[in-house]
């Protein structure tokens, strides 16, 4: 009983059974913490708890561009990346985007975030050939420059640009010519936009079933083109 009681007391004092479980069940059990003051808590139980969050996270919405390239350090993971709350993003940042997350990046957002140019989301074409989803809702200085950098991304499904005034039917061309695997194609606001960009579109991306003109200048009569969901 003495030797069984020994054993015990050494057990605990290289920190208890919690260091028998391995990252990955750990991480296992990270996933069933869908709360995120939760997963907050749990990272601050320990540096190993940190580490295997810091493993598995997938998402991040960044507050501030400047700690941009450490946290993509960290996150090696991440495939959904928000930088719409950033005061500014510059052509710099979105290269480090393009280098840090590469191939593995899924979705990005830029709401409202302005500072960056056609060369840095070329950058991200280049670089980030998974890409399935872009949100350039009310970047009001896109124009058709920033969607021919775009139109590199073939795996693009999610294109966004509300509110981008500048873009035109040559910006749509690019798209429509490259991006066949489009199936969401939101152009709300975009007064640019004409009969052309649409009928290029409607040849090309057959896999479109949601499309967005609202308060844009495109004739009634093409309404008719084949898309299962209008908006």
């Amino acid at each position: 009983m003495a030797v069984a009681e020994g054993k015990q007391q050494r057990f605990d004092d290289k920190g208890g059974k919690i260091d028998v479980l391995g990252d990955e069940i750990l991480s296992h059990v990270l996933e069933r913490l869908p709360d995120r003051l939760d997963r907050l808590s749990w990272c601050l139980v320990c540096k190993r708890f940190l580490s295997v969050e810091a493993s598995c996270r997938q998402y991040i919405h960044l507050l501030r561009s400047e700690i941009l390239s450490k946290v993509l350090q960290r996150y090696s993971q991440v495939k959904n990346l928000d930088l719409s709350s950033c005061i500014q993003i510059t052509d710099e940042s979105l290269e480090t985007v393009a280098r840090l997350a590469g191939k593995r990046l899924l979705s990005l957002k830029l709401i409202r975030v302005r500072g960056f140019t056609c060369a840095g989301l070329e950058a991200i074409g280049r670089g980030c050939s998974s890409l399935q989803e872009v949100d350039l809702t009310n970047c009001l200085h896109v124009g058709d420059a920033t969607l021919a950098g775009l139109a590199q991304l073939k795996n693009l499904q999610s294109l966004k640009i509300l509110g981008c005034r500048y873009v035109t039917d040559t910006g749509l061309g690019f798209i429509a010519a490259s991006c066949k695997q489009l199936k969401l194609l939101n152009l709300k606001w975009c007064l640019g936009i004409r009969d052309a960009g649409i009928m290029a579109i409607a040849s090309n991306c057959k896999q479109l079933h949601t499309l967005d003109l609202s308060y844009t200048e495109v004739c009634a009569s093409l309404l008719r083109f084949p898309l299962s969901s209008l908006l």
